[in-house]
């Protein structure tokens, strides 16, 4: 294939290169697949967090109208409808479990009350009677999501029952309809608490969990559904949390290959050079020597201590002896 020695190394160089070289690529390549299971991991962890964190968050609204709707002092009120009652207890039930607004209807579905704590811009909502009889009659425990005025909210039903009725099984005297507006205040203790970037996107539109690299910044995209009384989407929580370890380790793994890719050509180049100076060179002095029949360029190849220098002077030697043969 090669008829030079030095063509011959260089090949055997060049291909040892290459193959490092694309064991380097394979390894850098399982080390971003890696990196693609370590990020699917991050992000199921860091959802189970987040969905933990809204649970709890969403807890103080189970509350408000769970234990509100079971309340003799709230039968009286379907029937009473006393609003001095209703100001001094619905309405401060609110900033204490942290909600926005609730409504109350009777057993036939009509509004008898409402509330809220942002001027009326959420009381004011428009129940289909129609559409609660569907809700409540199948389950009146319920726990889902409206939008009003470009505003997510998040509601939760009871059934109005009386004290004794430990088991919440009698006929309900009517219903009790708290809300949460999911507004820049509520994200904002969310951000707090899991140390992201969150907004809420309302309809049904297209995402899923991704990760973006960045030369400073990994940031990894959350998102949760929240669904209507229908089952449908009412909108989207987006979570977009920074990683960096995620930066470093992804940032380490390029210099490490640059840094092995260097090395490689260095030390290849170093051995060509070596193998170059110390065997090609010698064999082609050698080489040329016996072509021509002329040992003087053999006199600095002579002096060498290695096998070439000996086999230089023995070269030289001979030559020496055929001139006294041939005077």
């Amino acid at each position: 294939m090669f008829k030079k020695v030095h063509l011959r190394i260089l090949f055997l160089i060049s291909s040892a290169a290459l193959i490092i070289l694309s064991l380097f690529i394979l390894l850098f390549k399982i080390d971003t697949n890696y990196k693609a299971i370590l990020f699917k991991e991050k992000s199921r962890q860091e959802k189970r967090h987040l969905e933990e964190i809204l649970k709890l968050q969403s807890s103080t609204l189970h509350a408000y109208a769970y234990d509100y709707s079971y309340w003799d002092e709230m039968v009286d009120f379907v029937r009473l409808k006393d609003s001095d009652w209703a100001n001094a207890n619905i309405q401060e039930g609110l900033a204490i479990h942290k909600a926005n607004v609730a409504w109350v209807l009777n057993a036939n579905m009509n509004q008898i009350y409402s509330t809220d704590n942002r001027q009326g811009a959420i009381g004011n909502y428009c129940w289909d009677e129609k559409v609660l009889e569907g809700i409540l009659r199948k389950n009146a425990f319920n726990e889902f999501f409206i939008v009003h005025n470009n505003n997510l909210i998040e509601v939760q039903t009871a059934p109005i029952q009386p004290s004794a009725d430990n088991e919440r099984i009698t006929e309900a005297y009517g219903y009790f309809i708290v809300g949460r507006l999911w507004d820049d205040e509520y994200l904002e203790n969310v951000k707090k608490i899991t140390n992201s970037e969150i907004e809420i996107a309302l309809g049904d539109a297209p995402f899923r969990d991704t990760y973006s690299p960045s030369k400073h910044k990994d940031i990894t995209h959350i998102e949760f559904k929240f669904f209507d009384w229908d089952n449908r989407v009412a909108g989207h929580l987006i979570s977009h949390s920074d990683d960096p370890y995620m930066v470093y380790t992804r940032e380490y793994s390029k210099y490490l290959l640059a840094v092995l890719i260097i090395g490689t050509i260095v030390v290849v180049g170093m051995i060509f050079g070596l193998l170059y100076f110390w065997v090609a060179k010698p064999l082609k002095k050698i080489s040329s020597s016996l072509e021509l029949e002329m040992a003087y360029d053999l006199g600095g190849l002579s002096k060498n201590s290695t096998e070439f220098g000996r086999i230089a002077k023995l070269i030289s030697e001979s030559f020496r002896q055929k001139e006294l043969l041939i005077s």
